[in-house]
């Protein structure tokens, strides 16, 4: 267990130095109220509430099911 929970914490390390290498330092989180340029819907579907959110000239990244980030003009 022990090596497992290792390898799984050196990947993730690797993988975040990656994208700071190729994109830079993360400067500032836009949420999507401050933005004119990020659309934000809600949806219900079979009693459960979903966001939906809209955005161009952007890049989605994910880690996880439940991680996302958005990148905006780098």
């Amino acid at each position: 267990m022990f090596k497992k929970k290792y390898f799984s914490n050196l990947y993730k390390s690797i993988i975040y130095k990656i994208f700071k290498i190729i994109y830079g330092e993360i400067h500032s989180i836009i949420k999507p109220y401050d933005s004119n340029e990020i659309q934000e819907k809600c949806i219900t579907i079979e009693k459960n509430n979903y966001k939906i959110f809209s955005c161009s000239n952007c890049t989605l990244y994910t880690d996880r099911v439940h991680d996302a980030a958005i990148i905006k003009d780098n």
